[in-house]
């Protein structure tokens, strides 16, 4: 529905490739439209790629747990629908975490329109991403060390329980 919008895909194997592309080849949506990504030797290279694209479509109803996490550390919007079980609700949680609960789809058709509406008005997609960049030095999801420390007291909490 986005004149000249591609779909990049992690390159897994030729089985799931070749499926891939039927898929897109019955809806009509020719194979240069699909890139699939080789996967990168170092982290900077595959988190720098991220800055290529213009969203992030997570999947549902199993989300993409550390690569959204890594998308959105490096400046790229992710767009999901919030599911029932832990493993659909990730990437709702994150983006929770940031304050960014307009990127979270009620349903697939609100899910849809959310990719297509960045798609169509660039200006709100750089402002997200602006957001994002933003959030990288203020919000305690990217703070690791916090992070740490917490867990650390939990366990420590729990030890001392214990004896």
């Amino acid at each position: 529905k986005v004149e000249n919008s591609v779909i990049w895909i992690t390159n897994t194997n030729q089985i799931a490739k070749d499926n891939i592309l039927f898929f897109f080849h019955e809806k009509g949506i020719p194979p240069r439209r699909v890139i699939f990504a080789e996967r990168t030797k170092n982290i900077e290279d595959h988190l720098a790629r991220h800055s290529c694209a213009d969203v992030f479509v997570d999947t549902f109803t199993y989300n993409a747990h550390s690569t959204a996490i890594d998308s959105l550390w490096a400046g790229l919007p992710v767009i999901c629908v919030m599911g029932n079980s832990y493993h659909s609700r990730v990437s709702a949680s994150y983006l929770t975490t940031l304050g960014l609960s307009s990127l979270i789809a009620k349903d697939t058709s609100d899910y849809e329109k959310k990719i297509i509406d960045f798609a169509n008005f660039p200006i709100k997609l750089r402002k997200i991403k602006r957001k994002l960049e933003e959030l990288k030095t203020t919000n305690s999801l990217f703070d690791s060390s916090k992070i740490t420390n917490h867990l650390e007291e939990i366990y420590s909490q729990l030890i001392s329980k214990i004896h």
